[in-house]
């Protein structure tokens, strides 16, 4: 995997240039999760979320599937506590996200507005996002950038596993009633 990542904020780079790093609503209860689904656009078969390659969006449902599952979470096929998506990006991108905690650190508020950040990747990230089915927010996000070997992603099924397997490892959480990963 190339190193072609280069974000606007300082992130953890992992073995082979690969960047990863996640963020998440402020002050959020994730102790009220215990199922989840796929976003309707996953649920379509010929969704173009995985660089329009059918192989290549399987194998990221199957490994995401496996790391939901291994924290406890139950996937359901309707009413989900949390709702599953992600995206591979072939071109450059940006989003936004938080950056470090805010100034009320050891009180009640964690980060603040003002602690906003612009994100920048190249080609080959791959986001994945958790959404909160009841108010459709995002609640946590996390993201590796830098899976481009040359100008290709690369497809091999465990580099695949890893890259999903590096951005949930991540998400510090488990299902409700089930110990933490922190």
């Amino acid at each position: 995997m190339a190193q072609n990542a280069s974000p606007a904020t300082d992130v953890p780079t992992r073995e082979g240039g690969v960047i990863v790093a996640s963020d998440e609503q402020p002050n959020h209860d994730f102790d009220q999760y215990s199922t989840y689904s796929w976003s309707v656009q996953l649920q379509e078969p010929n969704s173009i979320f995985a660089l329009n390659d059918l192989v290549l969006k399987s194998r990221i449902i199957s490994d995401l599937a496996y790391e939901m599952e291994a924290r406890g979470y139950e996937q359901v096929a309707s009413n989900p506590d949390l709702i599953v998506s992600f995206r591979v990006f072939d071109a450059p991108t940006e989003f936004t996200g938080y950056e470090g905690f805010g100034t009320n650190y050891f009180g009640d508020e964690i980060r603040e507005p003002e602690d906003r950040v612009r994100y920048k990747f190249d080609a080959g990230t791959l986001i994945v996002h958790l959404i909160d089915n009841k108010t459709d927010e995002v609640v946590w996000q996390g993201y590796a950038s830098g899976l481009i070997d040359g100008n290709v992603f690369d497809l091999d099924k465990d580099e695949v596993a890893e890259a999903v397997h590096m951005v949930m490892d991540e998400y510090n959480y488990n299902a409700k009633g089930m110990a933490s990963n922190e």
